[in-house]
């Protein structure tokens, strides 16, 4: 009987070390542009790609009176912006949550606000769409478990294409402002 509680509680401290474990592992990050911002996030320069430009300013829209990222559409109908590059080891998306999160702002409805997460060139990448509504600030998530199996690898790169167009008719605004972008299946390297 002795024996048979030891192993009760045993078995209890390795499943309750198993939880704290990868619970320990999990970092979720927020990119708020804002000066305290530990996120990584940078905009502007070799961010940006397909004629976009991008900065980080003073929000004057809506009610958000933070700094936000301003995006300027470029012309290529691929035109878009790398925010957040994190360094080897580093997962945006992972199994405690594939999902991202971000305010969009935009006074014209938009189709195909697409958000990729990618590693190096032989690593997998991870993509979807969402729509916008054209109403102001509107909270946007992407859940990346959707669609085809999903490939382990390094998700460690994060790009928006605002009105991705390659044969849509999705509009291409000029230009939208996103903030708050929250990964809260963002793992630390061990």
């Amino acid at each position: 009987m002795g024996f048979l509680t030891s192993l009760a509680v045993i078995g209890s401290s390795i499943v309750g070390l198993g939880v704290g474990a990868a619970t320990a592992a999990s970092s979720p990050i927020t990119v708020t542009f804002e000066s305290d911002d530990t996120s990584g996030a940078s905009l502007g320069g070799s961010a940006d790609f397909g004629g976009n430009t991008s900065s980080v300013v003073d929000s004057t829209v809506g009610t958000n009176t933070s700094k936000v990222g301003k995006i300027v559409n470029g012309a290529d109908c691929w035109s878009g912006t790398t925010f957040l590059i994190k360094s080897s080891g580093w997962q945006l998306i992972s199994d405690v949550s594939k999902t991202i999160s971000a305010d969009v702002y935009s006074t014209v409805a938009i189709s195909n606000v697409k958000m990729k997460v990618e590693g190096g060139a032989a690593e997998p990448s991870r993509e979807l769409d969402v729509a916008h509504g054209g109403t102001g600030w509107e909270r946007l998530t992407w859940d990346l478990s959707t669609g085809a199996a999903f490939a382990p690898g390094n998700y460690l790169k994060a790009s928006i294409f605002v009105g991705f167009a390659c044969g849509t008719s999705s509009v291409h605004p000029a230009e939208t402002f996103i903030d708050n972008v929250s990964f809260p299946g963002a793992t630390a390297p061990d």
